[in-house]
């Protein structure tokens, strides 16, 4: 959204909040909230320490998974008798 458009939507919101409470709609009241308690501006979440923090876990468990996948495969072939095993 456009600075110029988050600021009319603040003056908006801040004019209606001077009157009665009861009188603002429902989405009134919940932008009113988000405006003052929710992630945005000084809230928000940091992008790049969320991002890091997932595309880490990704990473191990696509390790895991390699290694484990390895690991099934070359015990496989141990265990297999001479005439089991495939030659190419």
């Amino acid at each position: 959204m456009k600075k110029a458009d988050q600021d009319a939507v603040l003056a908006y919101l801040e004019d209606r909040m001077r009157g009665d409470w009861k009188e603002m709609t429902l989405d009134e009241k919940k932008a009113a909230w988000f405006v003052y308690y929710g992630a945005w501006g000084a809230r928000a979440p940091d992008v790049e320490q969320v991002t890091g923090k997932g595309m880490g876990t990704f990473i191990k468990v696509g390790l895991a998974f390699t290694l484990g996948l390895t690991g099934y495969m070359v015990s496989k072939d141990l265990m297999a008798s001479d005439e089991d095993k495939v030659t190419v």
